[in-house]
């Protein structure tokens, strides 16, 4: 099929991607697609980067187009896969929701040449903006902006007010931050101080029909993945090619003897013009190892908001990050469209008040400026041997740690230091290195029984947060079944034709014939169902937050359940009656008890 489409024009791959669609919607299967799919994508990716996707990529965009997740370590590849997987699930017209924290600027470029509109969500669009942005063929965003656009769809106040479609197909970049280390993160819509809506990142993620994402370490936690989302891990390798030297961690008994182990290294390093790239957990340590450099002479570079690696890999500079779970790797030289555009900042030029085309001339004659120097930096630090990545801790996991050593690259160097007296370590069985605490020792220690000792502390660090989190994920679930079953009953009152039926099945009563004030009811079923909810959340959200730090099995507890339920049931009673008496509080004869008289009766 390639082949057949290499000699294609333009506008005959734009015409075989209509075709295309027309025959999804006439009931050929998107599998059935798939080959001529990929092969128009292909084809234009071609036309417009200058190759074709290799077999890595297509494997890829196939295994998320099917609904899994992959572990792909050649960021390069990503872009291709998932512009494989968009454009033919966006075939189907119902929607394909991209999650990324860049704007996919490859992914949208390629499926707006086959014909598929492409939207990017924004924090500045207005309502009407946003619901055209979810009426695209692809919308790009992040996973946040996403879960809060569906709270506030579920608080407006009567029909033709949502902005999103039913959720469909959803491909997650970075899916290993986003789904496990911020799965449990609940993105909340507060009112003077008070949670008014909530929902975790998991249950925004599990709304969709099909679920899929790309990472670069998953392989490690693959049952997690299975566990949480049913999704499946697909490995692909792309015989990447790599130099870097990944060190065995490094022992020291004492906090302190590893801090001045770790400054040691990072001034011998220094010393040779190496880059130097420090990651630590905790604030803290992150300070206290500034102090240290800072009284040593050597000058810390602080890692910038937007991009903290951006400088990161330019000759003997020295940073400190304390996010360790960053994007990406470190450029060696630097970043240089960032430091273009940080070059344009600093001769005055505001983005805000140039013109688009201005502001992008002037970066560009910077880029050009800062090539030649930005070349020699590159090479400078590939001649010594490429960036420096140390762990000032132990990142929790082997997924973060794998991460933490990625950000070197193909080249450079990593290692992990380990101070026997941090607290991740203890358990019972590890009592002995205790006594050789004692001892006082500075340097590095070693010894199979140490290493084994570690290991099994990592082991058990790494089953804690395993267990808190599916701890938390099934809590989550039984508050999940709650919120989606008053969500339905309060659209089917606030936003359905015949609001007088959803509002009289949810209090139990009944109505003669006649017309309502339809938007009264409406106005009335929302602010009580809303202010019933505030109410139960915060109970809700208490109880989940206490049963998954109590450490026992892997699932939502009989107790929590019970008390979760009963919590809803009372919520939905006090909502029953409070729309009853507002109900009441209307008059006329239209509306009756239907406990006491006849329907047809006055009250």
């Amino acid at each position: 099929m390639a082949a057949l489409l290499a000699d294609a024009s333009d506008p005959d791959l734009f015409t075989r991607a209509v075709a295309l669609r027309r025959r999804q919607a006439t009931g050929e299967s998107p599998d059935a697609l798939l080959p001529e799919a990929f092969a128009l994508v292909s084809a234009t990716f071609g036309r417009i980067f200058g190759h074709r996707c290799t077999p890595a990529e297509l494997q890829a965009g196939t295994a998320l187009y099917r609904g899994a997740m992959v572990e792909l370590a050649d960021r390069t590849a990503w872009p291709a896969a998932a512009t494989l997987a968009v454009f033919l699930g966006a075939v189907a017209g119902r929607g394909v929701h991209l999650m990324t924290g860049d704007g996919a600027p490859v992914t949208a470029t390629v499926c707006e040449r086959l014909g598929l509109r492409v939207a990017h969500l924004s924090n500045d669009m207005e309502t009407d903006e946003r619901r055209l942005a979810y009426a695209a063929d692809v919308t790009v965003g992040r996973v946040e902006e996403f879960g809060y656009d569906h709270l506030f769809d579920n608080r407006v106040s009567g029909p033709n007010e949502r902005v999103q479609r039913e959720p469909y197909r959803a491909i997650v970049m970075e899916a290993d931050l986003v789904m496990l280390d911020q799965s449990t993160t609940d993105l909340t819509l507060d009112r003077d101080g008070i949670r008014t809506a909530s929902i975790s990142v998991r249950a925004c993620l599990a709304r969709y029909e099909s679920l899929a994402g790309i990472a670069p370490t998953v392989l490690t936690e693959a049952a997690e993945f299975t566990h949480l989302f049913g999704l499946s891990v697909e490995n692909v390798d792309t015989a990447h090619p790599t130099a870097r030297h990944d060190h065995p961690d490094l022992l020291y008994t004492t906090t302190e003897a590893k801090l001045n182990g770790l400054l040691e290294i990072i001034a011998g390093h220094h010393a040779e013009a190496r880059p130097v790239l420090v990651v630590a957990d905790s604030p803290e340590i992150t300070e206290r190892l500034a102090d240290l450099l800072a009284a040593r002479g050597l000058p810390v570079a602080w890692p910038h908001q937007e991009r903290p690696l951006a400088r990161a890999g330019c000759p003997a500079t020295v940073t400190l990050l304390k996010q360790p779970a960053v994007e990406g790797e470190v450029a060696l030289g630097g970043d240089l469209d960032w430091l273009a555009q940080e070059h344009v900042l600093a001769s005055g030029l505001d983005p805000v008040i140039a013109s688009g085309d201005a502001w992008d001339e002037a970066v560009a004659v910077a880029r050009r400026g800062l090539l030649p120097a930005w070349t020699a930096d590159r090479d400078r630090v590939v001649e010594t041997g490429g960036l420096v990545v140390l762990g000032a801790e132990y990142p929790s996991t082997r997924r973060l740690e794998a991460r933490l050593r990625a950000l070197a690259g193909a080249r450079g160097d990593t290692r992990i230091f380990v101070a026997l007296d941090e607290s991740w370590i203890w358990h019972r069985d590890a009592d002995w290195p205790r006594r050789l605490l004692l001892k006082h020792i500075t340097e590095p220690v070693e010894g199979a029984l140490l290493a084994r000792t570690v290991e099994r502390a990592k082991r058990k660090c790494e089953a804690r947060i395993t267990g808190y989190r599916r701890r938390a994920a099934a809590c989550d679930a039984v508050l999940s079944a709650i919120r989606e079953q008053l969500y339905a009953e309060r659209r089917a009152m606030v936003e359905g034709a015949e609001p007088l039926e959803a509002v009289l099945a949810f209090t139990g009563e009944q109505a003669p014939p006649g017309n309502v004030g339809r938007e009264a009811l409406r106005l009335i079923a929302a602010e009580v169902i809303d202010e019933q909810w505030t109410a139960c959340l915060a109970e809700l959200t208490a109880m989940r937050d206490d049963d998954a730090q109590v450490q026992r099995s892997q699932e939502a507890s009989p107790a929590f359940r019970e008390k979760a339920e009963a919590a809803d049931r009372a919520m939905r009673e006090r909502a029953a009656k409070a729309l009853t008496d507002r109900l009441h509080g209307l008059g006329g004869y239209w509306y009756v008890p239907s406990s006491s008289l006849p329907p047809w009766s006055a009250r």
